[in-house]
């Protein structure tokens, strides 16, 4: 018994007391990353799962006026739905529909759409026709890691299928996803920059003309939806709240105006 424990010992305790504490520190690291990246992989799950029940509880704003000034269409991912909005009137389409009540808006928005189910859908619809065409892409691209490449490619052919369905196009893509809770560090830093790559992207096509790009991105330090993140995100830490929506939509107007595609919207 004697010569077991003697044996037992030393096999927890080697008699180089440094290689013993320096295989315990290493433990102790793996043991800690471990338990982070459980605990992090976790909340992100209960994250998505959260931003699951807010898509199937949203339905898009949409309204149908006689004689309208204008219709106005929006299409896309989930942002253009409005999900994590409290009320429909609160997502972009709603907002837009307040501030010129005498527009047809129609919303064909669609929950986890991304880039090529907007170019199958599309080329499904060729019978689409709007005054203004609001497109919303992109996010569901960068977030599941699909192909930059692809995503420029689909943007190209959205942009280009949308000229058939009204002669005025605003394109939206993903504000910084690095900046949104959902992720944290390191992980933040590799999803700003592929939000970033898409964003410098739409710049660069919208200077050729054709459409206008509402650029939601920043890396500013006093950006609200890093300063208030409960006020401006809602409960899926992933999707804008009802007020999140508010500064989009104040960006998105702001561009209209500037274009003077805003006064088409009015009844003359």
């Amino acid at each position: 018994m004697l010569h077991i424990l003697t044996r037992f010992r030393t096999w927890i305790r080697p008699e180089n007391t440094l290689e013993y504490e320096s295989s315990m520190l290493s433990l102790f690291f793996i043991i800690v990353i471990t338990a982070y990246v459980i605990f992090e992989a976790s909340l992100m799950v209960s994250d998505g799962l959260t931003a699951r029940r807010l898509g199937r509880a949203t339905i898009p704003f949409c309204r149908f006026i006689d004689h309208p000034s204008a219709t106005v269409m929006f299409i896309g991912d989930s942002t253009a739905v409005g999900t994590g909005a409290q009320h429909s009137t609160q997502s972009l389409a709603g907002r837009l529909a307040h501030d010129f009540p005498d527009a047809t808006v129609i919303n064909y928005g669609i929950n986890g759409a991304s880039s090529a189910d907007l170019v199958t859908l599309l080329a499904e619809h060729p019978e689409w026709k709007a005054d203004l065409l609001i497109i919303h892409i992109g996010g569901i691209d960068i977030l599941s890691l699909r192909s930059l490449r692809a995503l420029r490619s689909n943007i190209t052919s959205i942009l280009r299928t949308s000229k058939h369905i009204a002669p005025r196009i605003a394109l939206i893509t993903s504000p910084n996803l690095g900046s949104i809770p959902y992720f944290r560090f390191p992980l933040s830093i590799f999803f700003s920059w592929r939000a970033k790559q898409i964003r410098d992207f739409a710049l660069r096509r919208s200077e050729k003309g054709g459409f206008i790009y509402i650029d939601l991105y920043t890396d500013a330090p006093d950006d609200p939806f890093r300063l208030h993140r409960k006020k401006y995100f809602a409960a899926d830490h992933i999707h804008p709240s009802g007020d999140g929506y508010a500064l989009w939509y104040a960006a998105l107007k702001t561009s209209l105006e500037k274009h003077s595609w805003t006064e088409k919207l009015r009844k003359r």
